[in-house]
């Protein structure tokens, strides 16, 4: 499975609004919950921020992955933002990061959002 399998032209967000982590959040969950009526974008940033308390979701080179579960997916969603300043994202190089993508997985599912 590739990414373009899950990413819907409408989740991508060419010039992010946000300015902090929080921010890029709720960026990501609001586009996704336009995308999909059927999430709810406030459990969505829940689930998300549960995941960047255990550690951060930035790897490197400007890119966060924010990735979660969600009970009530038939299949792995995304969204993709970019940001062309750069946000504090709590990189493990601790550069701004640029590209965010969004992987929401079905809560039952086993690591389809990671392989992606």
């Amino acid at each position: 499975m590739k990414l373009s399998d899950v990413l819907e032209r409408k989740a991508i967000i060419p010039d992010l609004k946000s300015k902090s982590k929080p921010d890029v959040i709720n960026e990501l969950a609001e586009t996704i919950s336009e995308v999909y009526p059927n999430i709810n974008d406030e459990r969505l940033v829940e689930v998300l921020m549960e995941r960047e308390r255990l550690c951060s979701t930035a790897v490197d080179s400007g890119v966060a992955i924010p990735h979660a579960k969600l009970s009530g997916l038939a299949s792995t969603i995304a969204a993709f933002g970019r940001s062309a300043e750069g946000i504090d994202f709590d990189s493990l190089d601790t550069r701004p990061t640029h590209l965010f993508i969004a992987l929401i997985a079905p809560e039952n599912s086993a690591g389809t959002h990671i392989q992606l």
